[in-house]
């Protein structure tokens, strides 16, 4: 807008970055875009990363893509992953994923490294604590007195099915109790 109003002005603005890998992979980025069909948005995610990668290639001396190892990929996925979610070490996979696979179809590595790298895991319960404290042990034997359903307590408690719950209703409760509430000395 300024090089309307002023003459010869000539902004700062933000240096365009330049395809990471271009002088070593020079056709991935159209591979990209013609043969895997990505739009723009998800060249420039693969973009990222891949300069991610590339920097910490030349942070450990190696501008050589055939010397590329299991062990060199893992440990860039293991400093990076500190620093990212879940859902973008995933991204970060993927796109490892992609480029070794086309650095391989492409005979630029002598043997496909795509199989080493594994995205994160996900658990669908990973949220629910494995443990419980005394004192919620308590507030569960509570929940028992007042007739609430079995479902709000598995609820509480972390079981995903009411008949995992229904084993606890055939304990019986007040010695539970006082080992809950009390030091536990009179029910041992």
């Amino acid at each position: 807008m300024l090089q309307c109003i002023l003459p010869g002005y000539t902004g700062s603005g933000r240096t365009h970055k330049s395809q990471p890998f271009c002088s070593q992979v020079p056709g991935f980025f159209s591979y990209l875009q013609e043969e895997r069909g990505l739009r723009p948005a998800s060249i420039l995610h693969y973009q990222h990363n891949l300069r991610k990668f590339q920097k910490y290639l030349h942070s450990i001396d190696l501008h050589e893509l055939s010397s590329l190892s299991p062990e060199l990929i893992s440990s860039f996925i293991t400093d990076r992953s500190g620093l990212l979610s879940k859902s973008s070490r995933t991204g970060l996979c993927v796109c490892l994923r992609v480029f070794l696979q086309y650095l391989h179809r492409e005979r630029l590595i002598s043997r496909d490294l795509s199989c080493c790298v594994e995205s994160p895991r996900s658990y669908r319960c990973a949220h629910i604590p494995r443990l419980i404290s005394w004192d919620e042990v308590g507030q569960t034997l509570q929940l028992v007195d007042f007739k609430f359903p079995l479902k709000t307590i598995g609820d509480y408690v972390g079981h995903r099915s009411p008949s995992s719950t229904e084993i606890y209703t055939k304990i019986e409760i007040e010695p539970l109790r006082q080992l809950a509430l009390g030091d536990g000395e009179d029910v041992l």
